[in-house]
């Protein structure tokens, strides 16, 4: 009420926590346009429900007056592989002592943003069971995997790798699937899957041969592991080899695109139904 009377931003966190509050923020923004000083500027932040995600939080005449800033992640994989990327560079990887653990850190690094995209790209293809569409294709239950995970696993690889003359693969595999990623994660299939793909991902296959050669390690169907060789040619190897994105990249059936299409389709009229309110006419 102040700063509409006077001027001034204000900024409202999180408003998806106060909804029996919600009402009364929509009726004075109603008055605010009406009769708000000049300079007055209101923003808000909302997320949406764990196990709701399309439950409307903001009321209908706030969205469609109000201009829209949405923050998610990309759905598509190389979109995530480059946001997993973004925060290192070559300076982390030189950290290491000795050439034998930074290449095994390089290795591992890019295996891990790979880990992080799938587990990302795989809520595109439904989370929940019984709830919703497609529900229960990409997990059981819904998970905030974010970018904190990620840097702190690498984190804990340094460490690790620092800490032992042999690498511990079975260490950072249970580092990684029961601590960090592992401690978002309530549902036993969830964790299952989670920790089956660190199995195929993070072993020493990801490794060159002793004699120099590429590793031949397969990520995905049509993905190989790159050649651990510097941070550049990793975030190159991401623009240029990344095969065409598939269920099976995920580990799921290729019927599962049909079921996200379909979603897809579904959810977008829907949205654009909710979003064109109602009207009518007649003529004769």
């Amino acid at each position: 009420d102040k700063y509409t009377k006077n001027g001034g931003w204000v900024f409202l966190d999180n408003v998806h926590l106060m909804q029996g509050w919600i009402p009364a923020l929509e009726r004075k923004l109603e008055i605010a346009a009406e009769s708000a000083h000049k300079d007055f500027r209101c923003f808000f932040s909302a997320e949406p429900i764990n196990g709701a995600a399309f439950a409307k939080i903001v009321p209908e005449s706030i969205l469609q007056t109000c201009i829209k800033i949405s923050n998610e992640p990309p759905s598509d994989l190389k979109s995530n592989m480059r946001r997993a990327l973004a925060p290192f560079n070559q300076d982390v990887l030189d950290r290491s002592t000795t050439e034998e653990r930074k290449v095994v850190h390089t290795a591992v690094l890019f295996a891990l943003c790979f880990y992080h995209s799938l587990l990302l790209g795989r809520k595109k293809f439904g989370v929940g069971i019984g709830i919703g569409l497609g529900s229960g294709l990409g997990y059981c239950r819904g998970y905030s995997f974010n970018m904190g995970d990620l840097i702190n696993c690498t984190e804990v690889l340094y460490n690790y790798l620092e800490g032992n003359e042999e690498t511990p693969w079975e260490d950072l595999r249970y580092m990684f699937g029961e601590v960090f990623y592992g401690g978002h994660i309530t549902d036993a299939m969830d964790r299952r899957l989670c920790i089956s793909y660190l199995d195929v991902l993070v072993v020493p296959d990801l490794l060159p041969s002793k004699d120099g050669k590429p590793p031949e390690k397969m990520l995905a169907p049509g993905l190989k592991a790159p050649n651990p060789t510097n941070y550049a040619d990793l975030c190159d190897y991401v623009e240029n080899n990344l095969p065409p994105e598939t269920p099976s990249i995920y580990g799921l059936h290729f019927n599962a695109q049909l079921s996200l299409l379909t979603t897809t389709g579904e959810i977008l009229f829907n949205t654009i139904q909710d979003v064109s309110g109602g009207g009518g006419g007649g003529g004769g």
